[in-house]
């Protein structure tokens, strides 16, 4: 088998189940790359591992090294090129998605500002949705462009693309009227959980058989054992498969 079908197989499943196929707009750059190396450490053992499977390849630690360091880099340069093509087109007005946001509180407006400081991701914000038809007069007045029911025919009218859902803790009880409206439409939806500012450091989401568990207040131990973990995870593998070089050393001969 030709050694440039392995390489090319080995790293896409990796970068496809790394999630990095799948373009977000909201994803910061920082994440990104940790997901790139991440796919990258996942594609070079498996990588070292299939060497075994062929006689004809054999290269040294220092060969996989710098091929790791190479393709690494190269991934994350075309990455920062990528992205930058795409904010070129997005100020010259192309690749956009036009959104709303259903909130007319706090945290809707520092949804609001978030999204429009990061011009490149190339959404424009069409307005707000009140939950009321009597809302008064708020600091997003003059952006409402209409309430929760008339929301179905703003998503066909302005052409959306998205809808974010940014509801502050005593407007909660209309999520679930929102997401009812929502549950035949075609848009992508999105959900700001108000809770976030209680997260005093970070937080992190866990799941139990598809039941959702969000971590908000990780401490600096916390922290410190999970790089500690990873850390062993990558030494006890590495272990391993060193340990596992005789035996498939064996079944390719």
């Amino acid at each position: 088998m030709s050694l440039s079908i392995v390489i090319l197989t080995i790293w896409g499943l990796s970068l496809h189940f790394s999630g990095l196929y799948k373009f977000q707009r909201l994803t910061s750059r920082l994440r990104a790359f940790r997901k790139i190396f991440n796919a990258s450490v996942i594609a070079t053992l498996l990588f070292i591992a299939s060497t075994y499977l062929f006689q004809e390849y054999r290269f040294s630690r220092g060969v996989i090294g710098y091929f790791f360091v190479i393709s690494f880099s190269l991934l994350c340069l075309f990455r920062i090129l990528f992205q930058a093509l795409l904010s070129y087109f997005r100020i010259k007005g192309l690749n956009l998605r036009h959104i709303v946001i259903v909130g007319t509180g706090e945290l809707a407006r520092t949804t609001a500002k978030k999204i429009e400081n990061r011009t490149e991701t190339g959404i424009r914000i069409a307005g707000f949705i009140a939950i009321h038809k009597t809302l008064g007069d708020t600091p997003l007045s003059p952006k409402i462009i209409g309430d929760l029911l008339m929301l179905p025919s703003l998503i066909k009218d302005l052409h959306l693309d998205q809808v974010i859902i940014a509801l502050d803790a005593n407007d909660y009880p209309s999520l679930h009227s929102a997401l009812s409206i929502l549950k035949n439409e075609t848009v992508d939806v999105k959900i700001v959980p108000e809770f976030y500012r209680f997260a005093s450091l970070t937080y992190d989401i866990e799941d139990l058989d598809g039941l959702p568990f969000i971590s908000l207040n990780d401490t600096p131990l916390d922290s410190w054992n999970v790089l500690l973990k990873r850390t062993l995870d990558i030494l006890l593998g590495s272990f391993f498969l060193l340990l596992s070089l005789p035996l498939m050393t064996v079944t390719a001969i």
